[in-house]
């Protein structure tokens, strides 16, 4: 009997043991699945976007809130209010006007969450319920962590979620745009800015290594995660869109940082994508009746917002075509009055870096940038 039980427990310890002799693997925290082709010539934009706190309204600051988030339903979790219509939008276009439907659409959206992969059912349902598809979706393999006793890991995203970025990338087409969603909870603008300058030829490998290592992560991470990345020709990073939670600081160093757009609602990144023309501007009408309808946004606030977003655009029939829009909402009711232009709702900036910044600056820049719990 004894005998019969030891040789198990034996067997256990080697192979722990073997677990922590081999050398650290990042990508064996990459669960990535794919669930449709997006390699295909007219599927040049596509988007990345993070879920928690991004997508889904999420607390894990509290130990209970944590500890809550396994056992909850696809119908308890809160989607932020108009991820959903304007992700929709962004894939699918006009739903009304099917003319050139599948020509154009579905465009490709994947999904990169830090959470494990036990939770992929649940928030699959999630998804369905918002009546929202997509390409692709990626999980943190946190057993890998554990069975290494790498607790430190579980909480830093950095190395996890450039792997998991680089992996989409390195399979997707060539002469390809990425356009970047996240939040200000972690270090999301970080993370994609440091892939953005890497993949545009902006720095060079060792400069990518240096500030990933005072980003937090091990050397035995970024030895496993470069020699398996391959990227394609013509790849950009045109926009970086971090939704502002007020709770959180943000941190500057410009002017890399500038090229970071945030967000309060997802209405404002619905006239970036606009702006940045990922999104058609007749759709703004259904989007703005969602806002009002569904998430109960004042007439008010929204024409604002129009009114405000018009003064980004130097084509003059886009112009016309947001105050139009807004004016068609006063119509609606008769004493709108749109509320006063927000301080934090700027022009985007999309595009390449500043090409007169050297290497050197730029290095310089993103290390002051490197937040104060990942240094």
């Amino acid at each position: 009997m004894i005998s019969e039980i030891g040789e198990p427990v034996a067997n256990l310890f080697d192979d722990l043991r073997a677990r922590l002799i081999e050398e650290y693997d990042v990508w064996r925290l990459v669960d990535q699945r794919h669930f449709e082709e997006f390699g295909k010539p007219h599927l040049s934009q596509q988007v990345i976007c993070d879920i928690d706190k991004t997508y889904l309204e999420t607390e894990f600051e509290k130990f209970s809130s944590l500890a809550k988030i396994p056992f909850e339903g696809a119908e308890e979790k809160k989607t932020v209010p108009g991820a959903s219509i304007v992700l929709r939008c962004f894939r699918w276009g006009d739903m009304d006007d099917i003319s050139d439907q599948f020509q154009q659409y579905p465009k490709p959206l994947h999904f990169v969450s830090a959470s494990p992969p036990q939770l992929r059912r649940v928030l699959r349902e999630k998804l369905v319920l918002d009546s929202l598809d997509w390409s692709s979706d990626t999980f943190k393999n946190q057993v890998y962590n554990l069975s290494r006793g790498e607790f430190k890991r579980l909480r830093n995203q950095v190395g996890y979620k450039t792997a998991a970025i680089l992996k989409l990338i390195t399979n997707g087409p060539a002469h390809t745009a990425y356009t970047m969603i996240g939040d200000n909870a972690e270090a999301d603008a970080q993370i994609y800015m440091g892939i953005k300058l890497f993949v545009e030829n902006k720095i060079s490998v060792n400069t990518f290594k240096r500030y990933l290592l005072a980003m937090g992560i091990k050397e035995q991470e970024y030895k496993t995660l470069i020699p398996q990345i391959k990227i394609p020709e013509g790849i950009t990073v045109p926009g970086i869109f971090i939704r502002r939670l007020r709770n959180k600081d943000i941190r500057h160093s410009e002017p890399i940082s500038s090229w970071i757009n945030y967000f309060d609602s997802f209405l404002h990144l619905a006239c970036y994508f606009v702006y940045a023309g990922l999104l058609e501007l007749k759709m703004l009408w259904s989007i703005c009746r969602y806002f009002h309808n569904k998430n109960d946004v004042s007439l008010d606030v929204i024409c604002g917002i129009l009114e405000q977003a018009a003064l980004f655009f130097s084509n003059k029939e886009e112009v016309e075509a947001m105050l139009q829009l807004s004016q068609g909402l006063k119509k609606l009711r008769s004493n709108i009055k749109p509320t006063p232009f927000e301080d934090n709702f700027l022009p985007p900036k999309l595009g390449a870096i500043d090409t007169s910044l050297t290497e050197e600056a730029i290095e310089l820049q993103l290390l002051q940038w490197v937040p104060q719990e990942h240094s």
